[in-house]
Formats: C-alpha cells, sequence, structure tokens
C-alpha cells in the first residue's frame, strides 16, 4: 500500500516538475539584446565612446530584477494553490462517503486557502513599502 502511494506521489512530482520545466523554458530564450542594432562596428563604436549613448536597459538594477523575481515565485506559489485547491475538491468528490478521505480533502483545501491568503498579504505589504519608499524618495 505504501510502496503504490510513493510511486503515485513520485508520479504526481515527475508530472509537476515537466510542468514546470515547461513553463519556464521561454525564459531562457531572452538572449538577444534589442540595444544593441547594427552589427559589429556599430558595437565597437559604441564600445571605443566609453558606453555613454548605451541607454539603460529596462530591469537591469538589482532591485528590479529581485522584485520580478518574487513576482514570478508569488505567482507560481499562487498557481500552485489553485491547483492544490482542484485536488482537495477532486478528493472530495471522489471521497465516496468516507469521512476520513472527506476529512483529508478538507484539511488540504483549507490550507490551500491559507497559503493564498499568505501569499496575497505578503504581497500586498511588500508592494504596500516599496510604494511608499518610493514615494518618500521622489518627494525630497
Amino acid at each position: 500500500m505504501s510502496f503504490s502511494l510513493l510511486s503515485q506521489n513520485l508520479k504526481i512530482s515527475l508530472v509537476l516538475a515537466s510542468f514546470l520545466l515547461f513553463l519556464f523554458i521561454p525564459l531562457l530564450v531572452g538572449a538577444e539584446d534589442p540595444l544593441i542594432k547594427g552589427g559589429l562596428e556599430q558595437t565597437i563604436d559604441k564600445v571605443n565612446e566609453g558606453g555613454d549613448n548605451i541607454p539603460k536597459r529596462a530591469g537591469s538594477d538589482i532591485p528590479e530584477i529581485a522584485g520580478t523575481i518574487l513576482n514570478y515565485i508569488a505567482s507560481l506559489i499562487g498557481v500552485i494553490m489553485v491547483i492544490l485547491i482542484l485536488v482537495g475538491g477532486f478528493r472530495w468528490m471522489t471521497a465516496g462517503g468516507n469521512e476520513e478521505k472527506v476529512a483529508g480533502a478538507k484539511k488540504i483545501i483549507i490550507s490551500a486557502i491559507d497559503g493564498l491568503l499568505v501569499i496575497f498579504l505578503a504581497y500586498a505589504v511588500a508592494y504596500s513599502i516599496v510604494y511608499f519608499l518610493i514615494n518618500a524618495v521622489n518627494q525630497t
């Protein structure tokens, strides 16, 4: 019984890992820099000028990169929590009147809703702090 459950959990984990890998592969494709156009000669000219005329790339600051990564992580966790709610609902619907299975499904759903609430509140607090700090810096 436990071996069957272990293999089922392993299958679910592999499917989830494959899905996440498939989901994040497009992020690795952004290797081309659209700011450097005109070929090698123009790039050499810009390097010889000391890079004064090269505009700042969007999202190149460490806080912007960290914010982007945190947004992706919060989104990913939110998706996982919604999937857990669906899994809990499926388990509840297929419990067949077994009170232990229904209680387990309720526990999954409640835990997933708690997780969604925590992620939402953490994101709201972080966004508010950044918003107020930016306004405080810009007013001086």
